[in-house]
């Protein structure tokens, strides 16, 4: 934390602010990290149930669109959802012979 010091301004546009204490972050992908205990993963909420093999099981309401495609105005409609996340980040480079060289990140 001590080399993002000059980063860290809760207030200031575009500033880091310190959220979490956490001694082990694991990156897999892009908005899909592990801090300690606590799981992010963009489009999945954190109530949502593990099943297995990457996947992931919750509750969603339908949109204000559907609702009224279905012409429902006076109750809520919800559906569950069953949403695969990989853990593999193939994002990088592609080399003029077609293989991808990922891109890593250097320490701080």
């Amino acid at each position: 934390l001590s080399k993002l010091e000059q980063y860290l301004d809760k207030y200031r546009l575009g500033g880091l602010k310190e959220q979490y204490k956490f001694t082990d972050l694991t990156i897999n992908g892009a908005k899909y990290y592990t801090m300690g205990d606590i799981k992010k993963i963009k489009g999945v909420p954190e109530k949502a149930h593990y099943l297995g093999d990457y996947k992931y099981e919750y509750t969603q309401f339908l949109r204000q669109d559907s609702h009224l495609r279905l012409g429902v105005t006076r109750y809520f409609v919800t559906k569950e959802i069953v949403k695969k996340v990989e853990p593999f980040y193939d994002k990088g480079k592609v080399l003029p012979e077609g293989r991808i060289e990922r891109f890593t990140l250097s320490q701080f």
